[in-house]
């Protein structure tokens, strides 16, 4: 079975945790990389040659940027 990689952008912590969480009774999915903002994720996939599925992004993240401006 194809493991799928999905990456989270947030900057609370326990957000990564309740995601993990929340995957580990699923076999074919894997939190496989967090950042706080989308720059730090998309150079963290690239040091890791890892393209994720699904990416989830908060809203509202500390560094004041919008939705329309991480996409």
């Amino acid at each position: 079975m194809r493991t799928r990689h999905i990456a989270a952008i947030d900057d609370h912590p326990a957000v990564f945790a309740g995601i993990a969480l929340a995957v580990q009774g699923a076999p074919s999915y894997r939190l496989s990389a967090t950042a706080t903002t989308v720059d730090g994720l998309l150079e963290r996939c690239k040091r890791q040659s890892l393209t994720p599925e699904l990416v989830i992004l908060d809203l509202r993240l500390a560094d004041g940027s919008t939705p329309g401006q991480n996409t």
